[in-house]
């Protein structure tokens, strides 16, 4: 339930209090790029912060590449990186250096997951007449 939200000059939420396992929080977001009403800025968070009782107890950065995701880090320093391919598909996904799944893709688009605990391979999901059907 959020009962405050705050934003800024660009429309963008800056402040909101939320509540978190019956505990009213402040989450927090700062923004990358220029803070000038008179030039254009971006949409991208560069950090959001969780506070209880004016301590942090979740806070993560964000670093972009072509408009996507490409590093997070966390409060513990525990970092999260992707990669993507020239059509701007996920191709890896690394957390502390270490690749948990890579993915290919076939030339009519399948993904192909490979790693540490892949949870689907090459699905392709179509819906038809309302019905989802799966092919692996």
């Amino acid at each position: 339930m959020n009962d405050n939200i705050i934003v800024d000059d660009f429309g963008r939420v800056t402040d909101q209090t939320v509540n978190m396992d019956n505990v009213s929080c402040d989450k927090v977001y700062e923004y990358l790029g220029v803070q000038s009403s008179t030039y254009k800025t971006t949409r991208y968070i560069g950090k959001e912060t969780i506070k209880k009782n004016n301590e942090n107890i979740l806070q993560n950065s964000y670093e972009y590449d072509r408009g996507m995701v490409c590093k997070k880090t966390n409060i513990n320093g525990d970092v999260e990186e992707y990669t993507y391919d020239n059509l701007c598909r996920i191709t890896t996904y690394k957390k502390n250096n270490s690749v948990i799944k890579s993915y290919t893709y076939d030339n009519d688009g399948n993904i192909f997951v490979s790693g540490t605990n892949p949870t689907y391979q090459n699905q392709l999901l179509k819906v038809f007449n309302g019905k989802t059907l799966t092919y692996s």
